[in-house]
């Protein structure tokens, strides 16, 4: 395991040499700190020095981390370099809210709850349901804009933490009850980190211009694990039902089962969890097993990624930007006649497979480091834009390192010129 001490030093190394010399805790080289905290050494450590669990393992322990480090030193490495662009200050990105902000939020929550019915009468409403996606014929803008009150939301959140102490009570209550509306809807559906976000959310947004101490992190913390676990008992359960057909599965599931089935299941559960938060470095291991049977690459990312920018309206013939599941079934992770379920590869395996070397790991990380660093520039956290801007920027980091490079760089691009469009559009009724 000399690769992964290799690492572990030069992390923590850069570490404390980056958290002395960048005082602004945004920063990407920073934030890239957490991002390889929670993904990569947590994950790996319980995996190879704890031994938690017998159902997660890395065999390719070396090569595997050889690949790690060269993503982490080249992203630190080319935003070191972008870091000494000037930060971009438009006015057409220096932009507050008003309380226009309650007709915008208001708006999105319609249209949400009108997707959200519209899905429900289609038998999609859970996330169970996605599976049968195939089976029905569900238009575009619905995909697109059933989640739109999570733009309300962060509109909302960061407006009421400038404006708290100015706000009468009714505005108050109305922020807390869209708040748990949005979280009842998630729970409801069974979207573990939908019903977590809201909370992440707050956090991010008031941490821009506040302190954050370590008894801070551990409440965020401990609350989205019992948000986390608590969506995941209620989706188990909702599975159950669902094939229950009546016989009562789901209401007798834990009573029939005794000390020791009850200690797998959760030996289990556990394992799935951990190998969904370390899958960017699992996935690199079972690439480096897979490499030598596998044929050619049936999907190209970086040209993708290029394609991605392009509007569907523009390009009927667009691809889709997930390979998750042409991914999954070329490493023989789902069966090959499976064409609904997807793996997401994470930004270095995907890298890594373009053509099996390290150039496409560090092409990835070049590319990782880009998009990060130019969203960080036209950030002005001074302005509500510009802290909408920071969080769009923070999402990217930390959700996108482990899901697929197009898909991630398309919802970055895409959230970013919605924010700034909703910002004018407030800001234009605003003068009227």
């Amino acid at each position: 395991m000399t690769y992964f001490w290799i690492f572990v030093i030069l992390f923590f190394s850069a570490i404390a040499f980056y958290t002395k010399t960048i005082p602004n805790k945004f920063d990407p080289r920073r934030l890239i700190f957490w991002v390889f905290l929670v993904f990569v050494v947590i994950p790996s450590f319980l995996i190879l020095v704890v031994n938690i669990s017998p159902f997660l393992f890395i065999d390719n322990i070396e090569s595997t981390f050889v690949q790690v480090i060269l993503f982490f030193m080249v992203f630190l490495a080319t935003s070191e370099l972008l870091a000494r662009i000037r930060p971009i200050r438009a006015d057409l990105l220096r932009v507050n809210l008003n309380d226009k902000v309650y007709i915008i939020a208001a708006v999105c929550m319609g249209i949400s709850i009108l997707a959200k019915i519209y899905l429900y009468q289609k038998g999609l409403f859970f996330i169970e349901d996605e599976n049968d996606k195939s089976l029905v014929k569900i238009p575009a803008y619905i995909d697109y804009f059933k989640n739109i009150y999570l733009f309300g939301l962060l509109f909302l959140v960061t407006y009421a933490l400038r404006k708290w102490c100015e706000l009468n009570l009714i505005q108050k209550g109305t922020i807390v009850v869209y708040v748990l509306t949005v979280v009842s809807i998630e729970f409801a559906q069974g979207r573990r980190t939908g019903a977590v976000l809201p909370f992440a959310m707050i956090f991010t947004l008031w941490a821009i211009e506040n302190r954050v101490k370590i008894s801070s992190l551990f409440i965020l913390g401990i609350s989205g694990i019992v948000i986390f676990m608590a969506t995941t008992i209620y989706r188990i359960n909702q599975v159950l039902f669902i094939s229950d057909d009546g016989g009562g599965l789901a209401s007798s599931l834990f009573s029939n089962m005794d000390s020791s089935m009850l200690k797998t299941y959760f030996e289990t559960f556990f394992a799935g969890a951990l190998s969904r938060v370390g899958n960017p470095v699992i996935m690199v291991d079972r690439l480096i097993t897979q490499a030598p049977t596998l044929g050619p690459v049936p999907f190209d990312s970086f040209p993708l990624v290029v394609q991605a920018l392009i509007p569907r309206m523009f390009y009927p013939s667009k691809p889709s930007l997930s390979i998750g599941n042409e991914y999954g079934r070329y490493i023989g992770e789902i069966a090959p006649t499976n064409y609904e379920v997807g793996i997401n590869p994470g930004w270095i395996a995907e890298g890594f497979v373009q053509n099996f070397s390290l150039s496409g790991v560090a092409i990835a990380a070049i590319l990782f480091s880009f998009c990060s660093m130019l969203s960080y520039k036209i950030c002005d956290p001074k302005t509500d834009l510009g802290k909408v801007l920071l969080w769009q920027m923070t999402i990217f980091l930390f959700s996108g390192f482990q899901l697929e490079i197009a898909f991630t760089v398309n919802n970055l691009v895409k959230g970013v010129l919605l924010n700034v469009f909703l910002f004018q559009l407030i800001a234009y009724f605003s003068r009227k």
